[in-house]
């Protein structure tokens, strides 16, 4: 290979990197917001597709890609995404809070079989990371009050916030559930006063909120 050559493939890198580099992020960047989510479905389904990803990197695409259907309302497509995400990453218990979540959009029944999911998990795999306190609450067997008191115990103001967004957004979501309208709206607003920017809790608290109002 000589210089010449070895100069046009290296220009042609350069160039081609940028584009590739921003589609692949818009498959995680975009996914939050209603304004980008076909964007984020689109470059999620070309990862998904593309065969290049396993295991965990793939449960993230569809994550990101069910966040951007849910988004969008689609609430049948996000539950399929949340739960194929499920089957690769098992471990994983905010695909499993955001999946019994979006069931709730469709039914009663679709969102109690996955709670049943998650207890079933909960039972059969111990943990002591912070998210086990929110699975608990979803299952009933800790208070909405007992998840604030855990949310505070964070090793730093920083890690205490990022709980506190969280811990309310969650809560609203299954006060939302039960009709607690005024509750709810309280709990995204407490989620979104912690301004947490780069949490998908706080994009979501936001949203939820958007929705309620349009709904009033």
């Amino acid at each position: 290979m000589n210089k010449l050559e070895i100069w046009f493939i290296s220009i042609l890198i350069v160039f081609s990197m940028p584009a590739a580099l921003s589609f692949a992020t818009d498959c995680f960047k975009q996914a939050d917001s209603k304004d980008s989510a076909n964007k984020a479905i689109e470059a999620c389904t070309q990862d998904i597709d593309g065969g290049k990803y396993i295991g965990n990197h793939l449960a993230a695409r569809y994550n990101s890609r069910g966040k951007a259907y849910r988004n969008k309302g689609l609430y049948d497509r996000a539950i399929q995404d949340y739960d194929r995400a499920i089957e690769l990453d098992p471990n994983d218990e905010y695909l499993h809070l955001r999946s019994i979540i979006a069931a709730g959009y469709v039914s009663r029944i679709e969102r109690d079989r996955r709670v049943d999911r998650l207890r079933l998990f909960v039972a059969e795999n111990s943990s002591g990371k912070w998210e086990r306190t929110i699975s608990l609450y979803y299952i009933g067997e800790v208070t909405g009050a007992k998840m604030i008191t855990e949310a505070a115990r964070g090793k730093d103001t920083k890690e205490t916030n990022e709980r506190f967004c969280e811990a309310y957004y969650y809560a609203g979501e299954a006060r939302l559930f039960k009709k607690e309208r005024k509750y709810a709206a309280n709990n995204f607003k407490k989620s979104i006063d912690t301004n947490v920017l780069s949490f998908v809790e706080y994009n979501q608290a936001k949203a939820a909120l958007q929705m309620m109002k349009r709904k009033q």
